[in-house]
């Protein structure tokens, strides 16, 4: 036995000294490495482009993130892996304005291994995004067509009402790359990555979710894992998803087969480790790409190590275009970002404005439906849709605007940019009613959606609509409306995320509808345009909230009254905002009230004057005058009137019949300029100033102004039609063919027979008269209202583009009573 155990012995000796067994102390494994690196939600950023008052910079994010993939690529792209968690397409104008292509191009040069699918891939419609064999879509460059190969990763989105997944994602993927040690040494390492979004469906427009469902089948995603690794195909496992990466790693089961989480969706740049499982999220428009790495040792152990998240927001000096960064950029994908930027850098660096207010998402005060963003983006939609309120989303707000010091230059490209999705503007008629309902959803059951809004104020507490205030007065309180205001109407505008959505009120309003035409981007465009050249560029930002998280006190305002001569009128009055006054202006006898004035506006002398609702401090100013001392001659009140003028017979007619006031401090004004108000309130006032049920359609006149009952009677008779636009310009001088016409609509008015007559050739100027004009002038002529002036050449000349003055009109209108009479 002994001389066995020698023998054994001696043979093991023998065997070591040949080398036919291993050492006594075998040398550690070498472990290998693969580099992964992770962009998430970058949304057209290939390139920022940043403007202040001096200059326009730009950032060119993804070719630093390409360079830095490229040096640990060495030269073989097999070295790493290059993934990204979705929503690539959409926020950027360089992107936008040229459908995407921008990105695709980018990410095929780059040679991502594979994409997740985002909620904002669907904003174009899917098919615009993705091909039908589940990868990124073919683009052309330089008249050459690409086809990227990409995959599109999603393992859980079906077609609607079936178990039959969608043909425009994968599953999963599975790369064969090449990890390194230490010391140089390769090892072929297969790598599974599973493709999982979040149940994103009410983050879509709900017409383009319709055909899918999406289900949350985490445990399927990990059951291919683990198959994968089982049967040799995987040697690792990642899951890339369009979801939160943290909540996402919380959700594995203990037994995952993941060795690694790469996520999206949330913007927030994160790392940790949850329950074994390693995570990483990138922030948003490529400010920052994830890395971490695959670590393979002997036994086929894979582990993680080194996440971590690479932010590029401190070193924006490192993005730019120069020659001291030319080691920091990725040439290739330089290139791209060049030619696609000077595709569309006119048309992004046009500035619109500049605004002085910063456009932000934050919140304003304790008021968190409320921000200057929202403000800003439903104030052009009211006026790009002539509505009264606006609505948008907290997330169609898709950046900020911010000053750079005391203001920020406006361009296109930040108009596309913070309003990327095109999305159209659905405009319906509701009362206000209605818009209770959908001001209340908006802080109770629809809170997640974040509305935001301008064009009234909307005080609340907890889920409880407590007042709405529209331009400074309330109409509504403590669950009733005032004045009627349940039942009037105004348009109100939304976009199109909300009017699709199901959960909103909208939802069940299609019948109330009434356009549907504009682009939300291209119409705000329009807007700032218009709005920038009527300002010297300035464009507004209301920094109010509008949303207001407190109670509703109505302010107390003072109505001030004073009076010349011998009356009486309501003594100066403090009433509270929103209250209804009537005041008493009553003449002493043998006086009459001959002037009113309110807030500086000369009104029709009335022995009462109501102001409907309060919301402003106000003078009302009442002007007795003796019947005695103007009976023998009307114009002896006014010392700018010549007893021996032309006209003076004229002005006396009209002032003795209440047509015409003064101009205050004793002056009649014959030579001033007629206005189209003036011109319109005269001949109310020949007919005795009668009511009106037109409402008025006219957005620059004023329900206060003077002539507001005139015009209203005007426009329901056809006297008036306003010059386009939804306006009257009522302070615009008339001129002599305006009157001519508006003269002729009158006569038809009064049932006065008007025959076709032409304008006699014996007016020098006759070929003046515009085409619109003609058959007006012509009558009057013939009618003997217009006779023209002889000057001094001796030719006679009509003048119709001339501005009448209030002399002339009064000649007319005496005129015009003589007609009357006749007829």
């Amino acid at each position: 036995m002994k001389q066995c155990h020698r023998l054994a012995a001696l043979l093991c000796v023998l065997a070591l000294l040949l080398g036919l067994l291993p050492p006594l102390r075998a040398q550690a494994a070498e472990t290998y490495t693969l580099p992964v690196f992770e962009t998430s939600d970058v949304h057209g950023f290939l390139v920022e482009t940043t403007s202040t008052a001096s200059e326009t910079t730009e950032l060119y994010r993804m070719a630093y993130i390409a360079d830095k993939v490229d040096d640990a690529r060495g030269g073989d792209a097999a070295r790493t892996v290059l993934l990204d968690g979705g929503d690539i397409y959409q926020g950027n104008a360089i992107s936008n304005l040229q459908n995407g292509e921008p990105m695709v191009a980018a990410y095929d040069v780059m040679g991502y291994d594979a994409v997740a699918l985002g909620n904002h891939e669907f904003d174009w419609g899917i098919t615009t995004t993705t091909d039908s064999d589940g990868t990124m879509t073919r683009y052309t460059l330089n008249g050459v067509e690409h086809d990227s190969k990409i995959p599109i990763l999603a393992s859980n989105i079906y077609y609607a009402g079936t178990s039959d997944r969608v043909d425009f994602t994968q599953d999963y993927v599975i790369l064969n790359k090449t990890a390194v040690s230490p010391s140089g040494q390769t090892r072929t390492v297969r790598v599974a990555v599973i493709g999982y979004v979040d149940t994103y469906s009410s983050s879509i427009m709900a017409s383009e979710i319709a055909p899918y469902t999406i289900l949350a089948e985490l445990n399927r995603a990990e059951q291919t894992a683990k198959a994968l690794k089982a049967d040799g195909r995987a040697d690792a496992a990642i899951l890339l998803a369009h979801m939160d990466a943290a909540a996402l790693a919380g959700q594995l089961s203990d037994e995952t087969a993941f060795d690694l989480v790469c996520g999206g969706h949330s913007h927030t740049g994160q790392t940790g480790v949850s329950g074994g499982v390693t995570y990483m999220q990138p922030w948003s428009k490529a400010a920052a790409y994830a890395y971490a790495e695959l670590c393979f040792d002997g036994s086929g152990a894979v582990s993680v190590r080194g996440a971590a998240i690479e932010s590029l927001q401190e070193i924006t000096e490192r993005l730019t275009d120069t020659a001291a960064n030319a080691s920091e950029l990725a040439p290739d994908v330089l290139s791209l970002s060049r030619f696609y930027l000077e595709n569309v850098q006119g048309e992004l660096n046009t500035r619109l404005g500049y605004v002085t207010v910063g456009i932000s998402t934050a919140q304003i005060g304790n008021n968190p439906f409320s921000s200057t963003g929202g403000n800003w983006m439903t104030d052009m939609a009211n006026r790009a849709t002539g509505s009264k309120v606006s609505f948008t989303n907290k997330g169609g707000i898709r950046t900020e605007l911010l000053l750079d010091g005391s203001r920020r230059y406006i361009t296109k490209g930040d108009v596309y940019t913070i309003a990327p999705f095109c999305n159209l503007l659905y405009v319906y008629d509701l009362t206000y009613s209605d818009l209770l309902t959908v001001l209340s959803w908006g802080i109770s059951s629809g809170r997640g959606l974040g509305l935001r809004m301008s064009g009234i104020d909307c005080y609340y507490s907890g889920s409880t609509v407590t007042a709405l205030v529209e331009d400074g007065v309330c109409i509504y309180q403590n669950g009733k409306f005032f004045d009627g205001y349940a039942d009037k109407h105004l348009r109100v505008s939304v976009n199109e995320y909300i009017a699709t959505a199901s959960s909103t009120p909208f939802a069940s309003w299609n019948q109330k509808c009434v356009d549907s035409t504009q682009v939300d981007n291209e119409s705000f465009i329009r807007v700032l345009e218009q709005e920038g050249k009527e300002n010297d560029g300035l464009l507004f930002v209301d920094p109010n909230a509008h949303y207001i998280n407190g109670t509703y006190a109505a302010p107390t305002y003072t109505i001030a009254t004073s009076y010349e001569g011998k009356g009486y009128i309501t003594p100066t009055q403090h009433v509270q905002k929103g209250a209804r006054v009537v005041l008493t202006i009553r003449p002493d006898d043998g006086w009459r009230l001959s002037r009113l004035v309110v807030d500086g506006d000369e009104l029709t002398p009335a022995e009462q004057y109501v102001i409907r609702s309060v919301h402003a401090d106000s003078t009302i100013h009442a002007v007795f005058t003796e019947l005695a001392a103007e009976s023998a001659d009307p114009c002896a009140a006014f010392t700018d009137v010549d007893r021996n003028a032309w006209y003076h017979e004229s002005v006396d007619f009209a002032l003795a019949h209440a047509l015409f006031n003064g101009c205050g401090d004793g002056l009649f004004e014959p030579d001033g300029t007629m206005t189209r108000a003036m011109l319109v309130t005269v001949l109310w006032r020949m007919e005795g100033q009668p009511g009106a049920q037109e409402s008025l359609h006219f957005s620059d006149v004023s329900a206060r102004s003077y002539y507001a009952g005139a015009v209203r009677w005007a426009a329901e008779r056809g006297i008036v039609d306003g010059v386009g636009n939804g306006r009257f310009e009522p302070d615009s001088a008339v001129t002599r063919e305006q009157i001519a016409v508006l003269l002729l609509r009158y006569a038809r008015y009064r049932g006065i027979s008007v025959d076709p007559t032409a304008i006699p050739d014996s007016f020098a100027d006759a070929g003046r008269v515009s085409a619109y004009a003609r058959e007006g002038v012509g009558w009057a002529i013939a009618a003997d209202l217009l006779r023209g002036s002889r000057e001094s050449d001796g030719a006679l000349r009509l003048e119709p583009k001339a501005s009448a003055t209030r002399a002339q009109v009064a000649a007319l209108l005496m005129r015009m009573n003589h007609l009357l009479q006749k007829s």
